[in-house]
């Protein structure tokens, strides 16, 4: 009867998230800054939602590397280092999450703990994440290149503040399907720079949901949609899908919002994997020819006796 529920939680996970998702997002524009983008989330969901930690009952570690806009100078950068572990019999999941994200002289640099607690079954598992943490935001204004250096209104000064920030989620996984709903960062966080207070992050809410489809031994397919929703911005949607070749090689591409497209390419050699994608504005946008790149290198260990290393999808 667990199980049973269990399942019908997930299969409505889908639409409740983009109900929450678009009564959320319907506000006047704002101008704080959104979260880092990444396009190899779908192998390691800790970045966006804490009640992945521990989830897949192994020690996992993860380094992404993005560079968006290659060539631009300023263009964002995005490091990110995570871990994950269940503890108790795969009961507990705790995280660690460590961030740098740089775009011309803003400097964002995160540290977030994840737990999670987990109900399971040989065919399920159904996460609940917390998550706590701390963000720096710094703008060293003294870079900036002035036409006019007497300029009274502008005095180049360095900004920094330290935030303390809060996050949840939930997530539901199966062998063959993923589902998830999270806000990684629920407090709205202002600026207070002696003249006036300014919007610096605007909560962010994540809605997953991926499917494995089995064609033939050797041959899967796996789509994904993400949808995400910040206040003032329209609601965004990254499509994704994965060929699987003999568990071995993964082959995709991507979109977000259809405005830039992608390739991803991943190799799996038993507990490790390495992926590479890039992305391209369509010919709508200027600057059509900037690459955006992306590396990803993943572990998984059997660090504990509970612990179990096999192929997963999710």
């Amino acid at each position: 009867m667990e199980a049973s529920n269990s399942k019908k939680i997930a299969t409505c996970l889908p639409l409740v998230c983009a109900i929450i998702i678009t009564n959320l997002c319907v506000s006047p524009s704002s101008k704080a800054q959104q979260d880092p983008l990444y396009s190899q989330y779908m192998f390691n969901m800790l970045a966006i939602n804490p009640a992945y930690s521990g989830i897949n009952n192994n020690l996992n570690i993860s380094i992404n590397s993005r560079f968006q806009w290659g060539g631009l100078e300023g263009s964002p950068k995005t490091n990110t280092l995570t871990a994950n572990s269940g503890f108790f019999a795969n009961k507990i999941g705790l995280g660690a999450i460590v961030l740098r994200d740089e775009l011309g002289v803003n400097q964002n640099t995160e540290f977030h703990l994840a737990y999670s607690y987990k109900i399971s079954s040989p065919d399920f598992a159904l996460s609940f994440g917390l998550q706590t943490g701390i963000i720096n935001y710094r703008y060293n204004y003294s870079e900036l290149r002035l036409k006019y250096l007497d300029d009274p209104d502008f005095v180049p000064v360095k900004e920094s503040a330290t935030k303390v920030n809060f996050g949840f989620g939930i997530a539901y996984k199966r062998e063959d399907f993923f589902a998830g709903l999270s806000i990684p960062r629920i407090l709205n966080r202002n600026f207070d720079d002696g003249v006036s207070i300014s919007t610096r992050y605007e909560r962010h809410i994540y809605a997953t949901a991926a499917f494995l489809l089995k064609f033939k031994p050797g041959l899967q397919l796996k789509p994904m949609v993400l949808v995400k929703g910040v206040q003032g911005a329209p609601v965004s949607f990254d499509l994704h899908a994965s060929v699987i070749i003999n568990n071995l090689m993964w082959a995709g591409i991507f979109t977000r919002d259809l405005n830039s497209y992608g390739l991803m390419v991943q190799l799996e050699i038993k507990h490790y994997k390495i992926g590479y994608s890039f992305e391209l504005p369509n010919k709508d946008f200027a600057g059509t020819n900037l690459l955006t790149h992306e590396i990803m290198l993943s572990l998984d260990l059997e660090a504990l006796p509970d612990h179990i290393v096999m192929m997963r999808f999710f």
